[in-house]
C-alpha cells in the first residue's frame, strides 16, 4: 500500500466515524433524522414516548 493510498484510506475512515459519530449524538440527544424539531409534528406523542408510559 502506498501513501496516497493510506492518506485517501484514512480521509475515508475519519469521514465515515464523524458521520456515525453525528448520528450517535442526536440520538442520544432525541433529535429527530428531519431536523425540524417536535413541535408541529402530528406524531410527536407517539415518536419520543417517555418511559414508563403507555
Amino acid at each position: 500500500m502506498n501513501l496516497s493510498t493510506f492518506l485517501i484510506l484514512l480521509v475515508l475512515v475519519a469521514l465515515f466515524s464523524f458521520i456515525i459519530y453525528n448520528e450517535y449524538k442526536k440520538r442520544k440527544q432525541s433529535k429527530t433524522g428531519c431536523g425540524c424539531g417536535c413541535e408541529s409534528c402530528a406524531l410527536k406523542n407517539d415518536c419520543h414516548k417517555k418511559a414508563g408510559s403507555k
